[in-house]
């Protein structure tokens, strides 16, 4: 999509909206929202005219430490090779600034667009490694918003196991668990809640944040089916945001191939790998009080009841896209700041009374982040889970 062809859609969709092109009114107002979709592009990547299929040797170590603008970062992100072992370098170094971090998360969110817009990305030794066209394009023209008061497939909301439920605390990211659990346990169809922002799709993923969410976008083409950046579902979605309150977003397969964060963000040499996510938002700081244990937790019965019915629209979206394990998190414990040890209270009460059989496995994948050991998390995130559900934190290896 060229930027004629941008304007050009937009002209068509202003057509059906009845605004004559040779409408004095009908044109301005074409011309308008046109340029802004064309302003409002993703780092300004236009597609084709700003796609590139990088061959040069990988950038250094010194051109990432000294990144100084967007324009840098986007200069070597379309120019070079993606060197993850010289990415992971600089990012697990402890003298580098936020902004300049910023930055580099925005250099990788470039190279996964252009990557996502060209249909390919390539390796370090140059392989070229297809991506599925079609099957973006599913996910995204699938992705499906379910409303507060949704009517759930009974059948499906009341499917119960011979064994109980399988709890894990996992040490790690939820990408990297959600991959090896796959390869381990090949019979299971697990599902991902993304900590979704309830009004900003993706969240902060086009300023480089570092929250769940935006790490996401950086490594799949779920910026395709929550923004549709490029206006690619014009007429054929009929829900947009924000997230209703106790509703979700359920994205199927979408297409996954980068690393971790913390390993540098590699492209997966073998193409990439298709998972499904339950994007659901927590509330962002809520009232909290300190109980007689001198425990943070959230206050008030309606902010409590409130909190298990977003948990339980979770449960509902996994069970009726018919997923059998559930891969969570510390839901709000980061940026949004709600106090782990209630919200794994919350998560034991409603497993214990509602779902005890309802699902083979359910993964609660956290990291201690730079929002954790704040002064609503000062024992992290995972160690409240771990001691709440009485599980042994393991590793990615390990369970």
């Amino acid at each position: 999509m060229n930027s004629l062809n941008s304007v050009r859609i937009f002209i068509a969709y202003f057509k059906k909206c009845n605004f004559s092109v040779g409408n004095t009114l009908g044109s301005k107002i074409q011309r308008k929202y046109a340029m802004n979709f064309l302003n409002n592009v993703p780092f300004n990547i236009q597609v084709p005219s700003s796609l590139r299929d990088p061959k040069d040797a990988t950038f250094s170590i010194d051109q990432l430490r000294n990144l100084q603008t967007i324009d840098d970062a986007r200069s070597i992100a379309l120019k070079y090779l993606h060197s993850f072992s010289n990415f992971a370098s600089v990012w697990n170094s402890n003298t580098i600034h936020p902004e300049t971090r910023r930055l580099l998360r925005m250099l990788i969110q470039i190279q996964t667009i252009n990557a996502v817009c060209n249909g390919f990305y390539r390796l370090l030794d140059n392989t070229r490694i297809q991506l599925h066209a079609d099957m973006m394009a599913n996910a995204a023209l699938n992705t499906k918003q379910y409303s507060n008061n949704y009517q759930y497939d009974t059948s499906r909301q009341q499917r119960s196991y011979d064994q109980r439920t399988k709890i894990f605390v996992v040490n790690g990211d939820c990408l990297d668990i959600a991959s090896c659990f796959r390869e381990k346990y090949q019979n299971c169809s697990p599902v991902v809640l993304n900590m979704a922002s309830a009004t900003c799709p993706g969240g902060g993923w086009r300023h480089g944040c570092g929250a769940q969410e935006e790490n996401l976008h950086r490594r799949t083409n779920l910026f395709q089916c929550l923004e549709d950046s490029y206006q690619e579902l014009v007429g054929k979605r009929s829900w947009n945001y924000p997230i209703p309150e106790f509703g979700g977003i359920y994205s199927p397969n979408v297409s996954v191939f980068r690393g971790s964060e913390a390993r540098g963000y590699p492209f997966f040499p073998n193409g990439p790998e298709y998972i499904s996510f339950i994007a659901c938002a927590a509330y962002a700081y809520p009232s909290t009080t300190i109980n007689k244990d001198g425990e943070m937790e959230l206050y008030g019965s309606d902010v409590i009841q409130n909190t298990m019915k977003k948990m339980e629209t979770i449960f509902k979206i996994a069970l009726d896209n018919e997923h059998d394990t559930v891969i969570l998190s510390a839901f709000g414990c980061g940026a949004f700041r709600n106090p782990p040890r209630h919200i794994a209270k919350l998560f034991r009460k409603l497993i214990s009374e509602k779902y005890s059989r309802s699902f083979k496995y359910l993964i609660f994948a956290i990291i201690d982040d730079h929002n954790s050991m704040k002064s609503h998390n000062q024992d992290g995130n995972i160690k409240p889970f771990a001691d709440i559900f009485n599980e042994p934190i393991l590793s990615l290896n390990e369970f």
